[in-house]
């Protein structure tokens, strides 16, 4: 492909992503206007928490070209991860019980069920 074409490609890519982000958000009260709260800190990943009295929702970002499996106690229970829109093995209800598998350069947005 010719680098203009696949340039545009990856901006379109980016922008899909960066819409769903948005609409994640504004469809989240947590998220919109939840307590903010560190759960883990690393040079190149954070997992955050967002929590009202009716959500919680963990973020996860992974900032390195390598996977990562955050180890924290607080990681605990059922969550679908809303990025998430593939089939339904994708979007089934998950559970952490102590850990999370962070891909590298990813991020995850855990609703706690």
């Amino acid at each position: 492909l010719h680098p203009r074409v696949r340039r545009q490609r990856q901006m379109c890519k980016e922008t899909d992503f960066i819409s769903r982000l948005i609409e994640v958000r504004c469809a989240s009260d947590a998220l919109c206007n939840g307590s903010y709260r560190n759960v883990v800190i690393t040079n190149h990943q954070l997992i955050f928490e967002r929590r009202t009295e009716t959500e919680r929702i963990l973020v996860a970002i992974n900032a390195s070209d390598s996977d990562f499996t955050a180890g924290n106690g607080e990681l605990q229970g059922s969550y679908i991860d809303l990025l998430k829109t593939g089939d339904s093995s994708e979007t089934a209800p998950q559970t952490l019980n102590g850990q999370l598998s962070m891909p590298a350069y990813s991020v995850q947005y855990l609703k706690m069920l």
